[in-house]
């Protein structure tokens, strides 16, 4: 019985020490640039909201933000782009009234995502 014991402590013990380099190797969020996608042109005020944003967004975490302006559509084509994306947080959305509420409601189905289900508010 006390080897039987020592054993399964042994056999945890090895799997512990071999899980430690697995998690320690993953690089701290972020490692690399933020897209920071804008529904309408550049130049606007909601372009120049976000490039305000997107500077202290880059200082706080340490990488850089570039800002990506994608309008067109009632602003759903930067929404649906957003929605489309790896949800790591690499890729974020000054999400607008346009995206979320007008674009749904005017173009109903057509619509290339939920926008109560695919995005994740952070701010």
């Amino acid at each position: 019985m006390k080897i039987r014991a020592g054993l399964v402590i042994a056999l945890a013990l090895a799997g512990s020490l071999g899980a430690g380099p697995q998690v320690s190797a993953q690089a701290p969020y972020p490692h690399k640039p933020i897209r920071f996608i804008v529904p309408y042109p550049p130049g606007s005020a909601t372009d120049m909201t976000a490039r305000d944003v997107g500077q202290l967004y880059s200082k706080a975490l340490g990488q850089p933000v570039v800002v990506d302006a994608r309008p067109g559509a009632a602003a759903t084509l930067a929404h649906a782009l957003v929605a489309k994306s790896q949800p790591d947080g690499y890729t974020l959305l000054l999400a607008t009234t346009g995206g979320l509420v007008s674009g749904p409601a005017l173009l109903g189905s057509r619509i290339p995502y939920d926008p109560l289900k695919d995005f994740a508010t952070i701010a």
